[in-house]
């Protein structure tokens, strides 16, 4: 699978690898799930998972397809929350 780090380039994942990144996929949108009180634990999980991409991914050609892209580090969760349709109704 070939992964896009929004700003940090393209990597190929593979086996059980993949697990853990569709793991911590589900974790990051609990979390949004969750709420405005759970945004900075959203901010460290995905730099937690950027990091865990590019060292356990093996560098692509920028032309390549990504099948996957995460959000760009420091993303504001209010605005993925909005992206996602995820706010809390009043």
């Amino acid at each position: 699978m070939i992964i896009l780090l929004s700003g940090n380039g393209k990597y190929s994942l593979e086996g059980t690898f993949l697990f853990a990144v569709e793991d911590a996929g589900k974790t990051l949108f609990s979390l949004l799930m969750e709420g405005e009180e759970n945004d900075q634990e959203f901010t460290s999980k995905l730099i937690e998972l950027h990091e865990f991409v590019k060292k356990n991914g093996i560098p692509v050609e920028v032309y390549k397809n990504a099948d996957l892209i995460l959000p760009p580090l420091h993303s504001n969760p209010g605005t993925m929350r909005a992206m996602l349709g995820l706010q809390k109704k009043p």
